[in-house]
């Protein structure tokens, strides 16, 4: 496309953009965490996008709003006077929380030149970018069989270049709650860093546990006193604007870690909060907007629905002749894998996507696809049930198929 050489006006930009909107499906036929974002949110996060976060003596707001979020969130998991920032999405958090636990190292571990972070195989690829990107060696642990980091094979992997554990509360992939506590005592014990990725799980596990359901742990956060930092989505089931994430810490000291203090610079001094430079105050005005709206009993209500929504899926699934839960998921995510060799679940998944259902990820381990539920989702429930019992059939009758061994997230 050639860069446009004269104006288009309002009525053509609208036209246009709706012509781009065409293919894309309705909400509730994505099984990923998007949503519709209610009207207030919605003009909460139009409200400030014109406000360039960065310059907060010009839009003070931002960084008032800002430090309300992070207090409101630190709150929910037990730590009210936590330090932190709101991201532009879980992946930059959790690349915040890799740079932070590196500066913590070199101001008080000096003598490490080749850090190593332990992670388990089902640790977020966000946690890869950031080692990555700061030349940090990523060293990935296999997991239980239920698919949580193995305490015991996460502390034999620290050696003395160890900086930091990073672990998950609700793996994207499925939905299980690595074993905090007991990390949280092996992060003390050898004196490093541990960060928890509740990215999926975190505006989940809160109201599922005061609403009573199963296998859900007592402290997963800041109630754990081996934790130092937390990366949360209010973007998820927050119900904000994408994209919005939450990186909060223990202490300033761990938060100062992951920002920056120029002060060499032609420009003068240029301190920033993290990586990123300018960005809209939207999203952080949006997740404001949406934790004020909704509040616990809202978010009692809404997890109320994805759980029994959860439920109501893996026990269809059980039903269905040919495919099973991949694992029992403490959280909203249904992980399913094929229960007969004559079903691929690769190809079950392939099916549903022909008929028009996105956003079902295909895993590599177990070989399976799994699903988010949302909230929106309650009401096609049972239209997505019969057409995974259609799904299998047209697979075993070889109408559909797919390679089974280029599965892709997306």
């Amino acid at each position: 496309m050639k860069f446009p050489k004269t104006a288009m006006d309002e009525k053509a930009i609208a036209s246009g953009l709706e012509m781009y909107e065409a293919d894309d499906v309705a909400f509730n036929r994505v099984w990923a965490s998007t949503h519709k974002l209610h009207d207030a949110v919605l003009k909460a996060a139009m409200q400030f996008t014109e406000k360039n976060y960065f310059f907060k003596t010009g839009f003070p707001s931002c960084a008032r709003i800002e430090a309300d979020v992070v207090s409101m969130v630190g709150d929910l998991f037990g730590h009210e006077e936590a330090a932190g920032s709101v991201t532009p999405g879980g992946t930059m958090s959790n690349i915040h929380a890799v740079l932070a636990a590196r500066q913590y190292a070199r101001k008080h571990r000096p003598e490490i030149t080749k850090p190593n972070i332990v992670a388990c195989e089902t640790t977020h690829v966000s946690v890869d970018k950031g080692c990555i990107l700061m030349d940090i060696d990523l060293k990935r642990t296999e997991c239980t069989p239920d698919f949580k980091m193995h305490p015991a094979t996460v502390e034999a992997a620290i050696d003395e270049n160890t900086i930091g554990i990073f672990c998950t509360a609700g793996t994207s992939n499925h939905g299980m709650i690595d074993p905090v506590a007991e990390l949280g005592q092996i992060a003390q014990k050898h004196n490093i860093f541990l960060h928890v990725d509740a990215c999926l799980g975190g505006f989940v596990i809160p109201f599922a546990k005061k609403l009573g359901y199963p296998n859900l742990p007592d402290a997963f956060d800041f109630r754990v006193p081996g934790v130092s930092s937390m990366s949360i989505d209010p973007h998820k089931l927050g119900l904000a604007a994408y994209p919005t994430s939450v990186q909060i810490y223990r202490t300033q000291e761990l938060f100062e870690g992951q920002g920056f203090d120029m002060r060499d610079w032609t420009g003068g001094h240029y301190p920033s909060p993290g990586i990123e430079g300018s960005h809209s105050g939207s999203g952080i005005a949006s997740a404001w907007a949406a934790i004020n709206l909704i509040g616990e009993a809202g978010y009692l209500e809404v997890v109320d629905s994805v759980m029994r929504g959860t439920q109501k899926l893996l026990n269809a699934v059980r039903q269905i002749d040919g495919l099973q839960p991949a694992v029992e998921p403490q959280i909203n995510i249904v992980p399913v894998a094929s229960a007969t060799d004559d079903v691929s679940a690769y190809s079950v998944a392939e099916a549903l996507n022909r008929m028009g259902w996105v956003a079902i990820g295909r895993m590599r381990k177990p070989k399976c696809f799994r699903m988010v539920v949302m909230p929106h989702h309650e009401e096609i429930l049972d239209e997505f049930i019969g057409d995974m019992e259609t799904a299998v059939g047209q697979v075993r009758r070889g109408e559909v198929s797919a390679p089974d061994d280029l599965p892709i997230y997306k």
